[in-house]
């Protein structure tokens, strides 16, 4: 997690997986999320209500954006390990996992 002390309105954190990692379902309840891809691909998926559900990939220079409240999870593909920083729209980290 880091902490932008010059900015009261955003969070961010880094995140790498290792090829054939996930990062398991989760969702933010306070926060929109937008990640930007620095290296590596993954696959997003995004489930709403009433069963809707997207799975997009993404790559070096690709922003995904998360809605507040949408369960996702990430997969890691290719033979690369991927990077990527994600943004909230909250200066608060806050997420509800699946796997806690």
């Amino acid at each position: 997690m880091v902490e932008f002390a010059a900015s009261q309105n955003i969070a961010g954190v880094s995140m790498r997986l290792k090829p054939g990692g996930v990062r398991a379902l989760h969702w933010h309840p306070t926060a929109d999320e937008r990640q930007y891809y620095l290296r590596g691909s993954a696959r997003v998926t995004i489930f709403g209500a009433h069963g809707r559900a997207k799975t997009e990939e993404f790559g070096p220079g690709q922003v995904s954006f998360i809605q507040q409240g949408f369960g996702h999870f990430v997969e890691q593909v290719g033979a690369e390990p991927t990077e990527s920083v994600i943004l909230f729209n909250s200066p608060v980290f806050e997420e509800i996992s699946i796997s806690k």
